[in-house]
């Protein structure tokens, strides 16, 4: 609740700008409560569009709102929580861990903070399948582990058989919602099944090939929509979106790539985790205060290192949690996701974080130094949150290309303007399409097909939902919207000029509109696909 509650309060405080891409996600939602069943987030086959229903049914009961997004996934990271404390039960053996470590998810850093706060199409639950698969993994490893101490190695209990098919049903869910999940299910996944062979020796006893069935049937239905998809239109297309063909844009070789995103992991994405800068800039939080914090950490992760002292209950837990810090480095590192050092790839390391401060800090015998370096980290975390939201704009952003930051604090003023000009159709770029089609209810489409890159720029990725093309063709004139783009304003006067068209153009905050064309014109007829 208290979670719950810090949250609400920077959603009251309008410092979470509304982006276009948790715009999409909310249009999404209006469109399954209007009869439609997408099965990925539009234009993205890596992630699946769970998200978007979630946010429909929460829209039917509390109406189209911004704020109930953000409610949903801070929903979400609540039942993240209650996982993290009933992990660090199972793994360290009493609770106590767990919810001392709960406090360090309770007020996290700024970029935990955002991407379990602000939906980009998945992450929240991205965390909670994850991390619940990875417990039901452990507590697998757990009465695998007691049945060997036990003797007990042929007898078979039907119940593990259950939880072999929901573990299988959380990993497939959450390799549909999002592939960050397999940051969790992969390591503990690896775990249980070299305890399965242990336990029952490799494909001589049934119950291994009884366990792993039950895992497998789990699995495809938890992935069912995926599998779906890739019947439909083969396996390649969401093969390569999973291995991040949307950001692989590098052009040098395999080994310098890694050698480029192995830099990035340690000069951007360690302060990112441990929340000494914010994902969006490269800028320090309370400077005098993170060699502070920086020790600390140090002194927690070297204490964790040590298993011998953990006096650890299930080690299989511990490990499958040092599992999920190298999986995330290695995915970083040696794929495409690695050109992206802002912050949300690393949200699973929150996870392991958090456990490993509950309980290494409990080697402290001294309470009060035990108190006070709690207080440090928790309040250096609750700091950063503050600041980030004290310097709005931009606030506490999903954008962390300056092109791509847009004030939309002046959108409603936009709206009325476009409406009472009639101007309903048009062109724009991707950060303003989708937050005024819904902020509208679309009543406004204008289909993101400007460049808003400085170089001009323009991938189609960015019409993400074709429908709004076909509403352009049926209107007699569009209207163009920029964003921070002087040299494409001056490109689009010279072109109406060239063609002699007549227009009127007004500023409203970050927003450049063209309007009232005497001809209706395209993009692609003034050459920007040239």
């Amino acid at each position: 609740m208290v979670s719950l509650l810090w949250k609400l309060l920077f959603i009251g405080w309008g410092v979470l700008p509304f982006n276009s891409d948790e715009a999409i996600v909310a249009l999404m939602a209006r469109h399954i409560l209007s009869g439609e069943h997408p099965a990925f987030f539009y234009g993205q086959a890596y992630m699946g569009s769970l998200d978007a229903y979630l946010v429909a049914g929460a829209f039917s009961i509390l109406g189209y709102h911004v704020w109930v997004i953000r409610l949903v996934q801070s929903i979400l990271y609540l039942l993240t929580i209650i996982i993290t404390v009933l992990s660090g039960r199972l793994i360290f053996g009493d609770i106590k861990y767990g919810s001392w470590g709960a406090v360090f998810m309770v007020f996290p850093t700024v970029n935990v903070f955002l991407y379990t706060t602000v939906s980009l199409g998945g992450y929240g639950e991205a965390m909670l399948l994850g991390s619940s698969s990875f417990y039901v993994g452990v507590l697998i490893a757990k009465k695998m582990m007691d049945k060997y101490k036990n003797g007990d190695v042929f007898s078979y209990p039907a119940k593990l058989i259950h939880l072999f098919g929901l573990w299988g049903f959380l990993a497939g869910l959450g390799f549909w919602v999002n592939g960050l999940s397999l940051v969790f299910t992969v390591p503990i996944g690896v775990i249980v099944l070299l305890n399965s062979i242990k336990l029952h020796g490799f494909l001589k006893r049934p119950s291994l090939f009884e366990e792993w069935l039950a895992c497998a049937i789990g699995f495809s239905i938890g992935a069912l929509p995926w599998i779906y998809a890739v019947i439909q239109q083969g396996p390649l297309v969401y093969l390569r979106e999973l291995m991040g063909s949307a950001v692989a844009v590098e052009q040098q070789t395999w080994i310098v790539r890694s050698a480029e995103h192995l830099l990035s992991l340690i000069l951007l994405g360690v302060p990112v985790i441990f929340g000494f800068r914010p994902p969006w800039e490269v800028s320090w939080i309370l400077l005098p205060l993170i060699p502070l914090v920086a020790g600390i950490w140090v002194y927690i992760l070297s204490k964790m290192l040590r298993i011998k002292d953990c006096h650890l209950a299930v080690a299989a837990g511990y490990l499958g949690l040092w599992g999920i810090l190298c999986f995330l480095g290695f995915g970083f590192v040696f794929t495409s996701f690695g050109i992206d050092p802002s912050g949300r790839y690393f949200l699973p390391a929150a996870f392991t974080l958090a456990l490993f401060a509950g309980r290494a800090l409990f080697f402290l015998q001294d309470k009060k130094l035990r108190t006070v370096l709690l207080i440090v980290v928790i309040g250096y975390q609750m700091w950063g949150c503050i600041e980030s939201g004290i310097k709005n704009p931009p606030g506490i952003t999903t954008q962390f290309n300056p092109v791509t930051v847009v004030d939309h604090q002046k959108m409603p003023e936009l709206i009325q303007f476009l409406q009472s000009k009639g101007e309903t159709r048009g062109h724009t770029n991707y950060w303003v399409s989708y937050p005024l089609a819904f902020q509208s209810r679309e009543e406004l489409i204008f289909v993101p097909t400007l460049p808003y890159h400085l170089d001009f720029r323009y991938t189609p990725r960015d019409n993400r939902y074709l429908p709004y093309n076909l509403m352009l063709e049926e209107v007699p004139r569009v209207a163009y919207i920029t964003t921070h783009h002087p040299s494409l304003d001056d490109r689009l006067r010279k072109e109406f000029r060239n063609r002699s068209i007549t227009w009127e153009e007004i500023q409203i905050g970050d927003y450049q509109v063209f309007f009232h064309l005497s001809t209706k014109i395209n993009p692609d007829q003034l050459g920007f696909d040239k």
